[in-house]
């Protein structure tokens, strides 16, 4: 009796911290987010996220370009020259409840459906724009993993994520603790961490960049601080911008080289590759 009580208290225990510190699904938790990234710290960050990704879409060429962010109102891809555009919006999940906000509206060209399981065939995508799915993703692995599937060979992903080892992740941290904010409900991914992910599905990281460096608050930031942090400790850097390719290659199909024998056989042909009685015939004709 003692023991089932014991494991019972156990589980209410477990059930009662994930409710306070777990993460939910982006549907859930997009009002919140929406209006962190509306704070003036959020809008900073958002602005040199947006320049970061200006500077990195227009080397980018293709047909299909996908946009999975938490900010599914927001643009992100205005800088790319791609011919099809399009914003994957996240779902409910089973037992959430959707975003029921009228501010936060879906675009024109959109697409509702969950980041883990994208109704888009594979190798369609040219670029993938990836803005902080992964940070708020219940299985980021299989977030990144589904993405890589429905990318072109030597297709490009455009990973833009928050840094944990920075100011603005120990805020966040800190913030966790003390506030029931969803917006700092977000999985721990350093790009250590991500590096293994990218071998194993097979991704070549090409383009590496930090940005933020300015601390948690509304008050109390410098641009000149900011550079001058850039400059001598860019690890720190409180987001981080990867550039991803895709190098599975197609498969080629290898046409057999057919040998060309002829039809005749060998003693037509003046060869002798064994005592036959045919060379005997022959000789005595002569």
């Amino acid at each position: 009796m003692a023991k089932q009580w014991f494991e019972k208290k156990q589980r209410e225990l477990k059930k009662r911290l994930s409710q306070r510190f777990g993460l939910r699904s982006l549907a859930f938790s997009q009002t919140q987010l929406s209006q962190w990234f509306s704070s003036v710290v959020g809008q900073r960050v958002l602005t040199e996220e947006q320049q970061c990704i200006d500077e990195l879409l227009p080397e980018m060429f293709g047909y299909h370009l996908m946009q999975l962010s938490v900010l599914p109102s927001s643009r992100m891809f205005s800088a790319s020259s791609t011919g099809h555009q399009f914003i994957v919006e996240p779902s409910g999940h089973i037992g959430d409840h959707c975003c029921d906000d009228e501010s936060v509206k879906t675009p024109a060209s959109s697409v509702i459906a969950q980041f883990e399981q994208l109704p888009i065939d594979a190798d369609v995508i040219d670029v993938a724009l990836l803005h902080h799915a992964l940070d708020y993703s219940t299985h980021p692995h299989q977030l990144l993993r589904e993405t890589t599937r429905v990318l072109i060979p030597n297709g490009h992903i455009v990973l833009v994520g928050f840094n944990p080892f920075s100011l603005l992740g120990l805020g966040h941290s800190v913030a966790r603790l003390l506030s029931k904010s969803y917006a700092y409900r977000r999985q721990h991914l350093p790009v250590s961490r991500l590096k293994d992910w990218f071998e194993v599905l097979d991704l070549e990281l090409v383009y590496s960049r930090r940005g933020y460096y300015g601390l948690p608050f509304n008050r109390y930031y410098s641009p000149r601080v900011n550079r001058f942090l850039a400059m001598l400790l860019p690890v720190i850097g409180g987001f981080y911008v990867l550039v991803l390719r895709k190098n599975i290659t197609p498969m080629t199909k290898i046409q057999t080289k057919w040998k060309k024998r002829s039809v005749l056989p060998a003693w037509r042909k003046g060869v002798a590759t064994h005592s036959s009685p045919y060379k005997k015939i022959a000789k005595e004709e002569k």
